[in-house]
């Protein structure tokens, strides 16, 4: 039977909701920005869990004029900080699509949760693989559906992509 509530069920469980969706900025110039394709409560998680890539020596890898290093972040914020002296964190998905404002911040890191596959003593394939999964951002307010997502990022992130002390 058309239009049945059976067929309405089926429907349902084959079309999933889109929470998020890529969209032009609300930052002139900013290109695309994420945005939430529901409403979100406060403290609810935003989007599916992510890995994240630590890379040791950043410096050595990247130079001043490559742009991959600006979507890196801090690893004071990932849970990285200890992975080596000097470390920068990609967190593909939503930590690198989404644009940041300082004043508009509505989402923060959820972490990451380190849980090695590989026995680095044993495996060779350890260092083709993340030890760090299930990173998420957490709405730090009601968010509605339409909004743009703005992650919390702290001030060293001016210093590091613009050259100034905000």
């Amino acid at each position: 039977q058309h239009g049945s509530r059976a067929e309405a069920e089926v429907h349902e469980m084959i079309t999933p909701e889109c929470s998020l969706y890529l969209a032009d900025s609300s930052i002139k110039n900013a290109g695309f920005g994420v945005f939430a394709g529901r409403d979100f409560a406060y403290g609810e998680r935003i989007g599916e869990p992510g890995i994240g890539i630590h890379v040791t020596d950043p410096s050595l890898i990247f130079d001043a004029n490559e742009v991959l290093p600006e979507f890196g972040w801090d690893p004071y914020t990932t849970g990285g900080v200890h992975e080596g002296n000097d470390v920068l964190t990609f967190l593909p998905g939503v930590g690198m699509l989404s644009n940041f404002h300082p004043t508009l911040s509505n989402v923060m890191s959820g972490g990451l949760k380190e849980d090695p596959i590989f026995d680095r003593s044993k495996d060779v394939s350890t260092g083709a693989n993340t030890a760090y999964h299930n990173f998420t951002f957490i709405a730090t307010k009601q968010i509605e559906a339409g909004s743009e997502i703005f992650p919390s990022i702290d001030q060293g992130w001016f210093t590091v992509d613009s050259g100034q002390d905000w």
